[in-house]
């Protein structure tokens, strides 16, 4: 009895670890670019379409886009697509992609 019960706990610390690292995603406008260097972003916020929500997003590492290219999107008023972590209350971009 004891054994299921131990086994059944850690289960649980599992599943609400994996459920705060997930990825999730969102869609919309870019409306302001913060770069890095010349090849990484650093920071940039996002308007998603339908609601008008602001997101702000930092990167920590490549994204697959680099800044010239995410303000091209913004000057173009063209939408991306960013998956993102939390991460001590932020929100980390992990991918952008058109």
């Amino acid at each position: 009895m004891r054994h299921s019960w131990v086994v059944g706990a850690l289960l649980g610390v599992c599943l609400m670890i994996l459920a705060c690292g997930t990825e999730q995603s969102v869609h919309g406008l870019v409306i302001e670019v913060r770069g890095r260097d010349i090849t990484q972003v650093a920071a940039f916020t996002l308007q998603e379409q339908g609601s008008g929500r602001r997101w702000a997003f930092e990167a920590q590492g490549p994204i697959g886009f680099t800044p010239s290219h995410l303000r091209e999107h913004m000057l173009g008023g063209q939408p991306v697509t960013v998956w993102y972590r939390k991460e001590a209350g932020k929100l980390v971009a992990t991918r952008v992609a058109d």
